[in-house]
């Protein structure tokens, strides 16, 4: 395996396991609908992870994980606002951006958006 690919197989591990552990962190705070985005990004990530050299893996499948990415940054952006945190929320704001625009460059490099 080429060392960029396994290095996007470890962010896919890293990234399900940080949000697993973020489940966990803000499911005892009663936000059900954090906890649910943080889960499913997990799962996402997961699903991502163990599926990563599959033959007959779906280019679709890395646009779900990015979706939850942006799912996950907006979430927890919008969590520290309403939270009243100082700066914390702009740096989740722009990596919700930043994924926002990663997943346009893999759909159109999927070519499941036209251009």
């Amino acid at each position: 395996m080429a060392r960029k690919q396994r290095f996007s197989r470890f962010l896919f591990l890293l990234n399900g396991s940080l949000f697993f552990l973020g489940a966990l962190t803000v499911w005892p705070t009663g936000r059900f609908w954090l906890t649910l985005v943080h889960g499913l990004a997990a799962a996402f990530n997961g699903v991502a992870f163990l599926q990563f050299n599959h033959p007959r893996r779906k280019p679709m499948l890395n646009l779900l994980v990015l979706v939850m990415n942006v799912a996950v940054a907006g979430a927890v952006a919008l969590e520290y606002h309403w939270s009243g945190a100082q700066y914390i929320q702009y740096a989740w704001a722009i990596a919700a951006i930043v994924s926002v625009i990663a997943l346009f460059v893999q759909a159109r490099k999927a070519q499941v958006l036209p251009g």
